[in-house]
């Protein structure tokens, strides 16, 4: 997709705003939410973003220095390129899209560090070898019946689950849980992320949702 194909994309959605991802080191998503007409000067010109999101830990605590960033050096901006490959609607967000960026340099040179750069380094390697990645994730995570209020309170200890005990692939809880779950199997694949299953894990609370392994 180019800037124009972009565009009329946006226009024929009726989007309105635009979620542009950056990575940091953690592989955790950040940044902003622009205007459309912000977003697409960004297609043209990128858009300066503070090199500080490399020294934020997932609680964004930051590190005070790295090698070449920290406060010695005032955490210099890069700049954020569109990927409009990844240009993509957020179903569960009215009249919104989603788009990952590719860190510069002021200059024009890749960030050796980041994340994207380095998976597109190490997928022309295995080009070269004329080998083909393919990635699926597998997520687990726990549901529990708490608000963020009462997880302060407990300090993250003795929470309620969604369910209590052990229950791997258990069908009863599968269906129990389905007034949540059906929600994400539904919308997943409208964002264009593939699935490949659904069950319930081992732990009190435990699910599974392993992502259909595809390109990178």
């Amino acid at each position: 997709m180019d800037p124009k194909e972009a565009k009329a994309f946006l226009e024929e959605h009726r989007v309105d705003n635009v979620r542009v991802a950056i990575v940091d080191l953690n592989g955790t998503a950040r940044g902003k939410r622009l205007p459309v007409d912000k977003f697409l000067s960004c297609c043209d010109h990128g858009m300066n973003f503070c090199s500080g999101h490399y020294t934020l830990l997932i609680s964004s605590d930051v590190i005070p220095e790295l090698p070449t960033i920290g406060f010695s050096t005032g955490f210099p901006d890069m700049v954020a390129w569109p990927d409009l490959n990844t240009l993509t609607l957020i179903p569960w967000e009215e009249r919104t899209a989603w788009v990952v960026c590719d860190m510069r340099h002021l200059d024009g040179r890749d960030v050796p560090f980041d994340p994207r750069t380095f998976l597109k380094r190490q997928i022309a390697k295995m080009g070269n070898k004329q080998l083909k990645a393919l990635v699926g994730m597998e997520y687990e995570f726990y549901i529990f019946k708490e608000t963020s209020e009462s997880l302060r309170e407990k300090r993250w200890s003795n929470l309620s689950s969604f369910y209590q005990g052990p229950g791997c692939y258990d069908q009863i809880r599968s269906n129990k849980s389905r007034f949540f779950m059906e929600e994400i199997w539904r919308l997943l694949p409208q964002a264009g992320v593939p699935l490949d299953s659904w069950q319930v894990e081992m732990g009190g609370g435990m699910f599974e949702f392993p992502i259909k392994e595809a390109d990178p």
